[in-house]
């Protein structure tokens, strides 16, 4: 929106653009709000058509209202929204995160200065909102009854190093000792080939929604992707559905396979964190996760001599992440008595 359409829109319809402005940013629409109250203020010096101090009370109610907006918006909608239209109000993944980090951590102070801060000033109630939505997670702690959990080495355990059986292993008799009951989980046959299928999945959706820079841009992108994207254009329609149902059936089952645990513990890894930034690891135990939609949360639980971890990670019931994070504190309590 450009000063002299701002300008224009202040001179037609005076406080009720100003008002529309400030609350359409304050609700979380990225519009020039504070531009639009500085050109009416600088308009109503000049001319005397507009009054400065109803201009004052017109953009505070603008403003109280917009952000009440927000945070409706936030609580109601919460990230669900932000994630599925975010784009439309330039709100992507990365500001998403960068949001829910920035509240976690400062919210009050966050909301108050803010107000004097253009980025924050537009989504600061918004992610007040969403916070809101699960207290829960911003207010953890301990749970006083030992939780029950479920210890499950899960189809690809052949793939598992020393370190990580070693690190599954610590993690098991840490919570045992802290008093909690943890319980060995047979593998459950509808979890047979979920990696396979995850894998399939990933890449007949990953040609398609990277369809235009492979048309277009196949120059830019990088080997290692197109050598992906070109194994993922030889997966049929079919073999797409197959995956889809395996995925499907393995969801329905999650109730019986969680029974009374109230979170998991699987690895999280091959073995320990690699040396160096080229990359994370391999992923192999968390593409089972990924493709049910269950909440993990992955802890080091051993450490090498090179000072690298080796991680364990719990898993817990879709939408039971407030659960999973009480249980997560729990074993960290635990293990930091191994140490």
């Amino acid at each position: 929106m450009t000063l002299s359409l701002i300008t224009h829109l202040v001179q037609s319809y005076g406080y009720y653009a100003v008002f529309t402005l400030i609350a359409l940013e304050s609700m979380g629409i990225p519009l020039p709000g504070e531009t639009a109250l500085i050109t009416a203020a600088l308009y109503a010096g000049t001319t005397h058509h507009l009054n400065v101090v109803a201009l004052a009370a017109v953009a505070t109610c603008a403003a109280v209202i917009g952000d009440n907006a927000g945070y409706w918006i936030g609580r109601t909608g919460g990230l669900r929204l932000a994630e599925r239209y975010g784009h439309y109000v330039r709100l992507d993944r990365a500001k998403l995160k960068v949001g829910r980090y920035l509240f976690a951590r400062q919210g009050v102070k966050v909301v108050f200065f803010g107000r004097f801060i253009a980025v924050l000033r537009t989504f600061a109630a918004f992610f007040a909102g969403v916070l809101s939505e699960r207290p829960s997670l911003r207010h953890l702690a301990v749970p006083q009854r030992a939780p029950r959990f479920g210890l499950y080495r899960t189809p690809l355990w052949d793939q598992a190093e020393p370190a990580t059986a070693a690190a599954l292993d610590t993690a098991r008799s840490a919570l045992e000792r802290a008093g909690a009951v943890v319980t060995e989980l047979a593998i459950a046959p509808e979890h047979e080939g979920l990696t396979e299928a995850q894998d399939t999945i990933m890449w007949f959706e990953t040609v398609r929604a990277l369809a235009y820079e492979r048309i277009e841009h196949s120059a830019q992108l990088s080997p290692r992707l197109a050598q992906l994207i070109d194994a993922g254009m030889a997966i049929g329609a079919d073999v797409y559905d197959q995956a889809r149902s395996r995925a499907a059936a393995a969801r329905a089952g999650l109730d019986a396979f969680f029974g009374p645990c109230d979170a998991i513990l699987v690895p999280a890894a091959p073995g320990e964190a690699p040396v160096g930034l080229g990359n994370t690891g391999d992923p192999i135990f968390n593409r089972m996760w990924t493709l049910l939609g269950v909440p993990c949360v992955a802890l080091p639980a051993r450490w090498a001599d090179n000072g690298l971890p080796t991680a364990v990670q719990l898993v817990a019931r879709v939408h039971g992440d407030t659960g999973l994070m009480a249980c997560a504190a729990f074993l960290e309590q635990a293990l930091a008595g191994t140490a």
